[in-house]
């Protein structure tokens, strides 16, 4: 199980983000960044551990890579 003691420092602005989903019981897990003030995009976030890759530039884009069993939605 990945070691998620320093979620906190990463991504920058984790404050911010919501996290809706976890693969194969914490294996990693998906978050979104909720901005305060209206965005274009936010972000979708794929983390583990202390580690993390912007997924999506929005939860539609998401939703469109994971309809299609994109790759770039698993950690590689």
């Amino acid at each position: 199980m990945p070691d998620y003691r320093n979620i906190v420092h990463t991504p920058g602005g984790c404050e911010h983000c919501f996290v809706f989903a976890d693969y194969m019981a914490h294996l990693f897990t998906y978050a979104i960044h909720l901005y305060p003030d209206k965005a274009a995009n936010n972000e979708v976030y794929l983390i583990c551990g202390d580690k993390y890759k912007v997924a999506a530039i929005s939860f539609s884009a998401f939703m469109d890579l994971y309809l299609n069993d994109a790759e770039e939605l698993k950690m590689i």
